[in-house]
């Protein structure tokens, strides 16, 4: 089991693991947040933010063989040393922003006239 081990690491290199509460020790390195996890079956799930591609690393019980993030599945590779790999690719959502200087602009009690 992969808990055995324990590694020291640089105070930068801490930063970029999370350990989130659960009944289930699990550590995950990646993302820009984690905000939660919970484990159902085989299968964790992250709730957690992402604001460009994602590499996740997640250091949990044997029992997990599936990862999602925000309920949606991601794609694992198992390592060599029994962590689980996961990508998540970002793509901006598409926002259309209105020409301002069409819009009629109302104001009310205000110094400029």
């Amino acid at each position: 089991m992969i808990w055995k081990k324990l590694t020291k690491v640089d105070r930068q290199t801490a930063y970029q693991f999370w350990v989130p509460d659960s009944d289930t020790p699990v550590i995950i390195k990646g993302g820009y947040l984690v905000r939660g996890v919970n484990i159902a079956g085989n299968t964790l799930n992250i709730q957690g933010d992402v604001t460009e591609n994602t590499n996740y690393e997640v250091i949990a019980s044997n029992a997990v063989t599936a990862v999602q993030l925000n309920k949606r599945s991601l794609s694992v590779q198992k390592t060599t040393y029994g962590s689980l790999i996961a990508s998540k690719s970002f793509t901006l959502p598409a926002v259309n922003v209105p020409d301002l200087s069409k819009l009629q602009w109302v104001s009310e009690q205000c110094l400029v006239q």
